[in-house]
């Protein structure tokens, strides 16, 4: 009830027209803007907008945005030059925002970014934005006080950027934080040594949906818990392409309830992969196609892992060993059904070895069922290794 009292206070408080300050760029693109816009920023009284207009702001220092206080640009016309090793913007108090801008460094950052939410309470947001090049990290998310949240960013791009480092990081792996949406996401790598991980999850962190995710080159594509845990409580849906990362498109480290549902996740050296804490994790509708080795990976300590209705396709690119689903020895409590999985399904370039493959081990607890497999190069059938007599492995084809 409090966090949706929270949302209705942020409508009414989005929809009334608040005063402007235009702040115009100096004729000198080399001129600190800093102290201008900061100015503009702390004299609103009871919340206004800093309007930024097109051309380029050079900021040597942070700009600290003020509770009820949004600074817009007009697009990326508007270009904000963040010229060192801290973030350009950092929201404070509840209901701050920044939109309509291009963000960016002129060299690489050590430390800092964009946007950072570490002084946010509740109700930050930001929205249209672009990112250049030479960012440490884009948007922290990450406050530094304990149980804050309801942050959104919508309308991300990122085109082509180059020396680029973290994207997203949701949380710092300590405070809790909780009710995050990130939404339209379009970002494509230089190459994939210039972006890390696309989208950070930290521990601690909870309530989390990402949905309309286009992620192209990079190390990871989405990764959960992988510092400490869990992640709880995160929905990934409607990706067109989580692709072309020389690791992992979705990596889960220590999560729970992790659901998602009609994406693309292809090209990558692996699809998607759990590991241990792992607990509560389904995949739908969606295609896993084209990745280097495995479709989908689940290690030792991977529970409740749900796949269904998938299609899993043409993976094993690289060559080697792959399989469509493969199940490292002694994982138990998953299910696979009603996924199709093979070679020549889609691209018609895959050299999946096995369809599904569990590996021999102390397996229990287990439902591999109406799964149809075609076109591998060594088996259609189920390996199934499992030691386990808690099992139904039938009426796959």
């Amino acid at each position: 009830m409090l966090m949706r009292l929270f949302a209705l206070v942020f409508v009414l408080w989005a929809s009334v027209v608040r005063a402007a300050v235009i702040v115009p760029p100096d004729v000198n693109p080399a001129t600190d803007m800093r102290p201008v816009i900061q100015a503009a920023a702390s004299g609103c009284v009871a919340g206004c907008r800093v309007q930024l207009l097109a051309g380029t702001y050079r900021l040597a220092g942070p700009v600290l945005v003020p509770a009820f206080v949004e600074v817009l640009g007009e697009g990326p016309a508007t270009r904000v030059s963040v010229d060192g090793s801290f973030f350009g913007f950092s929201l404070m108090g509840s209901f701050p925002a920044v939109r309509g801008l291009l963000c960016e460094a002129p060299a690489k950052q050590t430390s800092g970014g964009c946007v950072t939410w570490a002084s946010a309470d509740w109700n930050a947001h930001v929205s249209d934005l672009t990112f250049g090049n030479g960012l440490y990290i884009s948007l922290a998310m990450a406050p530094t006080t304990s149980d804050k949240g309801i942050y959104s960013a919508r309308h991300l791009r990122w085109n082509g950027v180059a020396q680029h480092g973290n994207p997203i990081r949701i949380g710092d792996g300590v405070h809790h934080v909780s009710d995050i949406i990130i939404d339209d996401v379009s970002g494509t790598a230089a190459t994939p040594a210039d972006v890390g991980v696309w989208i950070e999850i930290a521990a601690n962190t909870d309530t989390v949906k990402l949905s309309g995710l286009t992620l192209i080159k990079g190390t990871v594509g989405v990764r959960l818990g992988a510092f400490g845990g869990p992640v709880t409580g995160v929905t990934v849906t409607d990706c067109p392409a989580i692709e072309s990362m020389t690791s992992w498109g979705i990596l889960a480290y220590t999560a729970q309830n992790v659901r998602i549902s009609d994406c693309s996740i292809a090209q990558n050296q692996g699809g998607i992969g759990t590991s241990s804490g792992v607990q509560g994790f389904s995949v739908s509708n969606s295609t896993i196609h084209a990745n280097r080795t495995d479709g989908v990976t689940m290690w030792p300590g991977s529970q409740g892992v749900i796949l269904t209705g998938n299609t899993i396709a043409d993976n094993g690119t690289a060559g080697g060993w792959s399989a469509g689903i493969s199940i490292a020895g002694g994982v138990s409590d998953f299910t696979l059904v009603n996924n199709r999985i093979g070679n020549g399904l889609l691209w018609g370039n895959g050299q999946q070895r096995y369809c599904i493959f569990v590996a021999g081990g102390a397996s229990n607890f287990y439902s591999i069922t109406g799964n149809a497999c075609r076109n591998h190069t060594v088996s259609n059938a189920v390996i199934d290794g499992g030691a386990g007599a808690q099992k139904i492995v039938a009426q796959n084809y």
